[in-house]
């Protein structure tokens, strides 16, 4: 899996109220983890990559704390793991594709000129 990185959405919606409910039963070392592991996801476009790279860039060794507490959030299905290996976290997968998306139908509203100015109180039909 190639991971190209996510350069033209560097920021993410983020609704505290969900995270809150989402991570509120976590351990304050499972939250940070958690935050971790999606500040790094969405580095890279479609926010997945393989679990084994995700850990040597957050520097959780295979038999670690850390790494028992990623398998957890995975129990928890706060992560997902696909059959190749490959992690994500599907609300921030589904932001991320809605982003996407919200970008592809900007674009094409830019290429027909935008959005038509607003007419001024001076404005007068002709009718």
């Amino acid at each position: 899996m190639s991971l190209e990185l996510n350069a033209k959405m560097p920021y993410m919606r983020f609704n505290w109220a969900m995270h809150s409910a989402r991570t509120g039963r976590l351990s304050w070392e499972e939250r940070g983890i958690f935050d971790a592991v999606r500040c790094e996801l969405w580095a890279v476009v479609g926010c997945r990559m393989p679990l084994a790279h995700l850990c040597r860039l957050l520097r959780i060794e295979e038999a670690s704390e850390d790494a028992r507490r990623i398998q957890g959030l995975i129990a928890l299905g706060l992560l997902t793991v696909d059959a190749e290996g490959v992690v994500g976290e599907p609300v921030q997968v589904a932001e991320f594709a809605a982003a996407v998306e919200l970008g592809k139908i900007n674009a094409a509203n830019g290429k027909k000129g935008g959005r038509p100015p607003k007419l001024g109180p001076d404005h007068r039909s002709e009718f």
